[in-house]
């Protein structure tokens, strides 16, 4: 397994974010596949979440996923997308990829498909079908209660457009906090696509020192601030001549708009010394529990992950009310609010040992 950048703004590999930040992470892996001394062989497939789940929820721009669709369709590489969690209506369209209009080679679905029920099944396309028939036999599957449960859930799903429904809800979702986060610098990034939300929160005392003084929060792009090795391991990047290298480019303020860094003058002289890239500041993956926890209290289920586990996960039901979406989010920012007041300079330690759950005394917490 090698694995590849994902294009990440706030966080970005390259340290550049945006398209330019999506275009180099394409170029990596272009390079990579087209390099027979590049450490990875002839690879049986590729395979990408059209959002990242576990990850942090990390949409794919629809830029970048188009790129690794030609990518691998000029190699004969089976492109492979997880619809685990995006799958099924999740991100406001019925699959993920078609917010980009690629057509994958194969797609692996699970959970949603189910509707309640263990169900996974493995979709690709029929060259790619070169078992006979009955050589993929086992105990459990093509298990028929759930296969009923499947097809009964795709129906149900299109036909009253929850698709549409999640891209609704999930806009007046994502405006909200977005507001809410303006005031706040705990919160580093509020994104997501339809029902499938993350809140990032960081530690903005801890700061990231730059040339110009300590990076404001949410500030744009990180510039690298873990000091990662080079995607893929230690191999340098590989720079045209004229091109600015990733890492150099990361010691680099963008250009106004947050868009690429300064190009270099002609005959690949580097930008201008004085300027200096803004970063994010360090995750706080103990303020992310101590929410987790504040949510519990408040009867709301919340999941984290993302770098050191330090973003707040979304997935709320897509059958979710209007009435509901607010009652989540009441909590939630309830919940940030007595956690960050609490957090004091804390909050980059490790999440503390889960306390016992104390029910709320009042109020109807179903």
């Amino acid at each position: 397994v090698t694995r590849l950048p994902f294009p990440y703004d706030y966080r970005c590999p390259f340290g550049v974010g945006g398209e330019r930040g999506a275009e180099l992470a394409a170029h990596w892996a272009e390079k990579l596949l087209d390099d027979p001394k590049g450490g990875a062989p002839h690879p049986a497939g590729m395979i990408l979440e059209p959002v990242q789940g576990e990850g942090g929820v990390i949409p794919a721009p629809d830029g970048w996923l188009r790129r690794m669709r030609e990518i691998t369709a000029a190699r004969s590489i089976p492109l492979i997308a997880d619809e685990v969690q995006t799958g099924v209506g999740r991100t406001g369209a019925f699959w993920a990829v078609d917010h980009s209009g690629v057509e994958p080679d194969v797609m692996v679905l699970s959970k949603a498909i189910g509707g309640g029920l263990p169900l996974a099944v493995v979709v690709y396309r029929e060259d790619l079908d070169v078992w006979p028939p009955g050589a993929h036999a086992g105990t459990f599957r093509g298990n028929q209660l759930a296969m009923a449960a499947g097809a009964a859930t795709l129906a149900h799903v299109r036909q009253n457009n929850l698709a549409e429904r999640a891209a609704t809800v999930g806009g007046r979702m994502l405006e909200r906090l977005r507001r809410f986060a303006a005031g706040r610098p705990q919160v580093g990034d509020v994104r997501g696509r339809g029902l499938m939300i993350g809140v990032e929160l960081v530690a903005p005392e801890a700061g990231f020192a730059t040339g110009a003084g300590v990076a404001p929060t949410g500030a744009g792009p990180v510039a690298n601030p873990d000091h990662e090795e080079a995607p893929g391991g230690t191999t340098p990047y590989e720079v045209s001549p004229g091109e600015v290298s990733p890492y150099e480019a990361s010691r680099y303020e963008a250009s106004p708009g947050g868009g690429a860094p300064h190009e270099a003058s002609p005959g690949g002289t580097a930008p201008c010394a004085d300027a200096v890239r803004t970063a994010a500041p360090p995750a706080a993956p103990a303020l992310a529990a101590a929410v987790q926890q504040e949510c519990l209290r408040r009867g709301l289920i919340v999941e984290l992950g993302g770098r050191h586990g330090a973003v707040i996960r979304l997935l709320p039901p897509l059958t979710i009310t209007d009435e509901q979406t607010e009652a989540v989010l009441d909590r939630l920012t309830d919940a940030l609010d007595a956690s960050i007041r609490t957090a004091g300079t804390h909050s980059r330690e490790l999440p503390p040992t889960a306390a016992p759950f104390a029910p709320p005394s009042t109020g109807d917490h179903r």
